[in-house]
């Protein structure tokens, strides 16, 4: 099969391809389905019902308006029973609940700049595309803020974390600055993780990012990369090689708990 005259690429291809080769392959190459999965639907659905709050004058936002909005958008699929669905849905009001009483930004922020918003940047060959979830306009600059459903991550992760820089770059090449504040909004617990991309580093971290790209381009083999990610795999059943992890990782568990 021929390759496409333009590839594109997004921060979830290259993840992708970065943690498992092979799972690319059957996901992007062979075009394997994917399935529907609970987390998947829970966390559209409180991303969706945030959109819609923000993009209110901040007078008009209120718990009222926000908990329609989830109800109104609550995604049916990926549950494997009605009371797992339940169990979902009554735990993004929770966590909407704690969003909306500590976040300070829902009274005061002015409607977003961006919201849910899908941009592509082409280079060359190449076209770089991401949703990014909001984009504020503020007298620092502008900020990005991706929402996080789960608990929070270390600061760290923040600052090295490359869909970050990915969408620090289609910001930048879409508004024509760079962003001042990159922000992980943790929803469930009113948390906010914040850090920042240099100008002259975002220009080496894109050549970084068209070098993975050409090194997707590239590949051959698409080896591999067995791990704890297997057991959530959707292709768990086409790769032995991660199959046999999962039953290794199993079989070691059970003699834990035996011992």
């Amino acid at each position: 099969m021929s390759e496409p005259l333009v590839f594109h690429a997004s921060p979830s291809k290259i993840t992708l391809f970065l943690d498992c080769p092979r799972r690319y392959k059957y996901r992007y190459i062979d075009n394997l389905p994917t399935l529907p999965r609970p987390w998947f639907s829970f966390g559209a659905s409180v991303h969706m019902a945030l959109k819609e709050l923000f993009d209110l004058e901040p007078g008009d936002r209120t718990w009222e308006v926000l908990e329609g909005s989830l109800r109104r958008n609550w995604i049916r699929e990926g549950y494997a029973t009605k009371d797992e669905e339940k169990s979902y849905g009554e735990r993004a009001l929770r966590g909407l609940k704690t969003f909306f009483e500590k976040d300070r930004e829902v009274q005061t922020i002015a409607t977003p700049r961006l919201s849910e918003f899908t941009i592509q940047l082409k280079f060359d060959d190449v076209v770089l595309n991401g949703k990014v979830d909001r984009v504020d306009q503020t007298e620092a600059g502008f900020v990005v803020t991706d929402y996080k459903t789960g608990e929070p991550r270390a600061p760290e992760w923040a600052a090295t974390d490359l869909a970050f820089t990915i969408y620090a770059l289609l910001v930048r090449g879409r508004l024509h600055a760079a962003p001042a504040k990159l922000v992980w909004n943790f929803v469930e617990n009113a948390t906010r993780v914040e850090t920042n991309r240099e100008p002259d580093a975002l220009d080496r971290a894109l050549a970084d990012v068209l070098g993975i790209v050409a090194d997707i381009r590239a590949e051959k083999e698409f080896e591999p990369r067995p791990g704890h990610g297997c057991r959530f795999c959707d292709y768990l059943g086409h790769c032995e090689d991660g199959a046999a992890f999962v039953r290794q990782a199993s079989e070691e568990a059970k003699e834990a708990e035996e011992g």
